[in-house]
């Protein structure tokens, strides 16, 4: 189950309760940003528990070179908890959206202008031997809609069992304390 109001609450609530006992720490946070790094891990293990959308192609969606999931990172500070990516295509994989053709180059071939995208799309067809059908399904795409809609993976996402394992942590924190 991703994160939402009620899981976030959940986590704000415990901390009110145990405020007056609680001091945060960078051990603490960074016991917390783990949890967080290992439930985004989880959803590329997973493919969204089940949820994403099916892929065209065989291999795990979203994984491809691993430039993404490589790129997820934790940090910590003593008042926070930070699981994030600085890849510039990540949002678009974890909301979804369209993707227009925003340049037209020359066509020796065709001998008239097409779409960039296109052009690479058809690049890649060809670099696979013809094999990667993908390819070339999206290089006729962008040929008449000049755009690609890319469908939400939600990746950053803090599932249920991983809320309850940082409320657990943020218990034992102030126990000891």
């Amino acid at each position: 189950m991703p994160v939402n109001d009620t899981s976030i609450a959940q986590i704000n609530a415990v901390i009110k309760e145990l405020k007056d006992k609680f001091t945060p720490s960078k051990t603490l946070m960074t016991a917390i940003a783990g949890h967080m790094h290992a439930s985004v891990m989880n959803q590329f293990e997973t493919e969204g528990e089940g949820k994403w959308p099916k892929k065209m192609f065989p291999g795990k969606r979203l994984v491809g070179k691993g430039n993404l999931i490589k790129s997820i990172q934790q940090s910590a500070t003593e008042n926070e908890s930070i699981v994030s990516t600085n890849r510039i295509g990540a949002t678009l994989m974890h909301f979804g959206g369209e993707v227009k053709a925003k340049k037209k180059l020359g066509s020796v071939k065709r001998k008239k202008d097409v779409w960039a995208m296109e052009q690479y799309f058809w690049h890649q067809w060809y670099a696979s031997n013809k094999k990667q059908k993908f390819f070339k399904i999206l290089a006729l795409h962008m040929q008449t809609h000049n755009s690609i809609y890319v469908d939400a993976s939600p990746f950053m996402v803090l599932t249920e069992n991983y809320v309850n394992n940082i409320v657990e942590i943020i218990r034992k924190h102030v126990s000891f304390n």
